[in-house]
């Protein structure tokens, strides 16, 4: 195939054949964290808090 055409797409969704073919490569990694909190609150608020010397980005007041 690799003969016939410019690009090979391999798209199964996992790293394992492509690393097997020498053509994975890590471009980034990444971390989600999740949780559940369970009690009554207000589904029309949104209060969130930023630190803002560890995002070194200045929230607007």
């Amino acid at each position: 195939m690799a003969k016939e055409y410019d690009y090979v797409v391999v798209a199964n969704g996992s790293r394992e054949i492509p690393a097997t073919l020498g053509i994975w490569k890590n471009i980034f990694s990444a971390m989600v964290r999740g949780a559940v909190v369970l009690g009554e609150f207000d589904t029309s608020e949104l209060v969130m808090w930023v630190n803002t010397d560890y995002a070194l980005v200045p929230m607007p007041i």
